[in-house]
């Protein structure tokens, strides 16, 4: 198959800077001109169908961590609960639970808004069991919203529009949904509508205190009417203590409390004015949880000690 062809040839490792060149061009062209079949990618391992315009293996490819610090987070949050149950929203076409199941095993409710996505998520679910998914776009409450969905990339985001989306709160979704009530870890991925995604559900999140790891973008924030930092307050009141910042590209960056305002404005201020593609991860643990985050965060140091060789 063509498609796949070109999609092994853009996302080869290691790259090869000629036939990775082209291979990219011709990609960029075919995408351009409305063909966008779904390849084979791995993820960890796993295959999955994935449409030739996602840019996830060429992440990986890039940038070897990429997105496999979710999974080394939850290995580490089910050692001290067991009976794990994690929260996927913005699962795109499976990939973070392709990584999260590479690494371990618990059930895992993945939510996808975007219809082609949601159509490949149920495709490359039928290999993980456990998995339960609900299609639907999450924001700060159940309402409808002037906007439309733009795909770009393999990723979507709600941008301004003379269309209307609808969205369901997390907590709506959560009754419907009640053996996640007390999932202990929450994956937030909706490039822009994270902080508005957690201030709609501070009041779960102050109850059930799951670990939550989310996206960190102040440029998409600021198309959406959101000023970002605002959310670290709101998770100090909902009892989180600790937060861990890792780079877009899976790289472990620092700690710091949720009160340290000057430090968090200054991260806010690195990530700002950037391209999409240019953002961090941030994990926040809540007050019982302090012993894992240091857990973690020891984890963490001695993996990337390891992966650099120092």
């Amino acid at each position: 198959m063509f498609a796949q062809r070109i999609h092994n040839l853009a996302t080869a490792q290691p790259r090869r800077r000629v036939a990775t060149w082209l291979a990219l061009l011709v990609r960029r062209l075919l995408i351009q001109r409305g063909y966008d079949p779904p390849v084979r990618q791995r993820i960890g391992r796993f295959v999955l169908q994935v449409p030739l315009s996602h840019d996830i293996g060429i992440n990986q490819s890039a940038f070897p961590d990429y997105s496999t610090n979710p999974s080394r987070i939850a290995a580490l949050v089910q050692q001290k609960y067991p009976d794990l149950t994690f929260i996927d929203i913005g699962a795109n076409v499976g990939d973070t639970i392709a990584i999260l199941r590479s690494r371990a095993h618990f059930p895992i409710l993945a939510v996808e808004g975007d219809a082609s996505f949601f159509q490949l998520l149920q495709v490359n679910a039928g290999q993980f069991p456990e998995v339960y998914l609900v299609k639907a776009l999450v924001g700060e409450a159940s309402e409808t919203l002037g906007g439309r969905l733009e795909t770009r990339r393999g990723t979507s985001a709600i941008v301004q529009g003379n269309q209307t989306i609808t969205t369901r709160s997390l907590t709506d979704i959560l009754e419907a949904n009640p053996a996640f009530y007390r999932a202990k870890m929450l994956k937030i991925d909706t490039d822009g509508f994270d902080c508005k995604i957690i201030r709609g559900a501070a009041g779960w999140l102050a109850e059930a205190q799951p670990v939550v790891f989310f996206e960190y973008q102040p440029t998409l924030f600021s198309k959406v009417g959101d000023d970002g930092l605002s959310i670290f307050p709101l998770l100090a009141s909902a009892g989180y203590r600790k937060l861990m910042i890792y780079h877009h590209t899976g790289e472990y960056m620092l700690s710091l409390d949720t009160t340290d305002a000057r430090l968090l404005r200054e991260i806010h201020e690195y990530f700002s004015g950037r391209d999409r593609i240019v953002y961090c991860d941030i994990c926040a643990f809540g007050e019982a949880d302090v012993d894992l985050f240091e857990t973690v965060r020891k984890a963490e140091m001695d993996y990337f000690r390891t992966v650099r060789s120092f």
